[in-house]
């Protein structure tokens, strides 16, 4: 190895050079540690060794990825990045995911912010204070926009285990537009792991946080029981702000699905009632997707009977594109006549 190595660096044309170079790198592979090092602080730093390195790591990353990960702290940010991307080493690491963490939190462009929450998160499952603390220390001097690819997805994924703490963590960031969709992720991890924990912690929230989350706790409310979140999201919209009920349309999504699932006459019903504008268009979005794929024919009778304008225009043009295929004549005919 140390002979074609000391040949590869002699050669004087530097494109020879870096390729001869990167075609030793194989030879790394299985040697020990102490080794490795020497023969890679021996290689000119730049092209030379970054090219060397990423054609190491790219072999290595199955066979040894924790060997493949130390390497990575030979290269330049912008090579380490370019590794990454052309390897498989980072999931290669997810049984060790401090190494993990420490390799994408490396990376400044923020490219692989979503394994640092993976990371994060295997973390916290084990040691819950270690993970805070890595967090906490990768958050100093991190610009908004990165806080927002990662706070939202770790401390919705703890208010699983843990809502109040979370919510309180989402409280104390900094940056408002930050803060906001860290709330919002914290409600919706909350609810789908105890809805009605939730819906007991609202009623005695402040009023912009209980606008918050509701919507996260009747979404998830619906897959449990539908009538009661149907009653629930009524209660709920009665009272809402416009700019509130501009956040209700998963809601209202979850709870037409749910409803059409026990009884799609009912579920019909309950959308007919909503506020005319987004939330009636996704409710009749909802249930016109259900029956369209459940009973077309029955689907044709009730989107007929919906008042014209562009929630029924939607729902007919569901309505054909979902026996185009199968009946493309009963499609063209209900096409022409639908509106009538």
């Amino acid at each position: 190895m140390e002979g074609a190595l000391s040949w590869a660096k002699s050669l004087t044309n530097a494109k020879e050079r870096s390729t001869a170079l990167e075609g030793l790198a194989d030879g790394l592979i299985g040697l020990d540690p102490a080794r490795q090092q020497a023969i890679i602080e021996s290689i000119p730093e730049g092209k030379p060794r970054n090219d060397f390195l990423n054609r190491f790591i790219s072999r290595s990353a199955y066979q040894d990825p924790v060997c493949a990960a130390k390497m990575l702290e030979f290269m330049e940010p912008h090579a380490r990045q370019k590794a990454l991307s052309e390897s498989s080493l980072l999931g290669q690491l997810d049984g060790d995911p401090e190494l993990q963490f420490r390799l994408a939190s490396s990376i400044p462009s923020g490219k692989y912010d979503f394994k640092i929450v993976e990371s994060l998160k295997a973390i916290a499952s084990i040691n819950p204070a270690k993970a805070e603390n890595l967090l906490e220390n990768l958050l100093l001097g991190l610009e908004p926009d990165r806080q927002k690819n990662i706070l939202p997805g770790f401390y919705g994924d703890l208010a699983g285990t843990n809502g109040p703490g979370a919510l309180a963590k989402a409280r104390a960031v900094a940056d408002e537009s930050t803060r906001k969709n860290v709330v919002e992720a914290v409600f919706n991890g909350w609810a789908a792991s105890d809805a009605d924990a939730l819906l007991a912690w609202a009623k005695t929230a402040e009023p912009g946080e209980k606008n918050q989350a509701m919507p996260s706790a009747i979404f998830y409310k619906a897959s449990e029981d539908p009538g009661a979140a149907a009653k629930l999201a009524d209660a709920f919209l009665q009272s809402a702000t416009k700019e509130t009920q501009a956040t209700a349309g998963g809601m209202v999504a979850s709870v037409s699905n749910g409803l059409f699932q026990e009884n799609p006459q009912e579920a019909a019903r309950w959308v007919a009632g909503l506020p005319a504008g987004d939330l009636l268009d996704k409710g009749i979005s909802a249930v016109a997707s259900n029956w369209v794929n459940s009973d077309p024919v029955e689907a044709s009778v009730w989107i007929r009977s919906l008042p014209a304008g562009s929630p029924k225009d939607r729902a007919v043009g569901q309505l054909i594109e979902g026996i185009r295929e199968s009946d493309p004549t009963s499609a063209l005919a209900w096409a022409g006549s639908i509106g009538e």
